[in-house]
């Protein structure tokens, strides 16, 4: 079996078999190898719902000893205006269990006067800084200063539902 490095690119077609039968077995196994390959790809959506981003992680093993990867879901929420010194909560409509397991938080948010700032966001003065984080839920955005003036601000959320 190839190795899965050999298997995240499309295979590159050599030559066809001219006897049907051979060519048809062929195509067959070059048209799996390329699914396989383009299915392994990050999708490339940022929807506010669940959705599968392509990525697969860490395998666990089964009961039958066979490695199962873990799909990767991501979801965008639009957190809105950035707080006045304060915290804003979200609901982000995640099922927060036993089987839930955060991978990446991540986002950006946008005065549309000034500037821009990643979230979470670390500044060398300590009280610019902005908090997020994420609990059963909300996505919680804690801020010491005035921030209210960025105005479109979303967080990206990957996480898994299978441990």
């Amino acid at each position: 079996m190839d190795s899965i490095q050999d298997q995240l690119y499309a295979p590159i077609y050599d030559v066809v078999p001219k006897d049907w039968g051979l060519a048809r077995q062929y195509l067959v196994e070059e048209f799996t190898s390329h699914a396989d390959a383009i299915n392994a790809r990050e999708i490339g959506w940022y929807l506010d719902i669940e959705t599968d981003t392509g990525k697969k992680f860490i395998p666990v093993t089964n009961a039958a000893s066979s490695e199962v990867y873990r799909t990767v879901f991501r979801k965008v929420i639009d957190v809105g205006t950035l707080p006045n010194a304060g915290t804003t909560t979200t609901a982000h409509g995640i099922s927060f269990g036993t089987n839930f397991c955060l991978l990446n938080l991540y986002g950006g948010a946008t005065d549309p006067s000034t500037n821009a700032v990643p979230l979470p966001y670390a500044s060398t003065t300590a009280a610019n800084s902005i908090q997020v984080s994420m609990d059963t839920t909300n996505i919680n955005i804690t801020t010491s200063i005035d921030y209210s003036g960025y105005t479109c601000s979303y967080i990206v959320i990957e996480y898994l539902q299978e441990v």
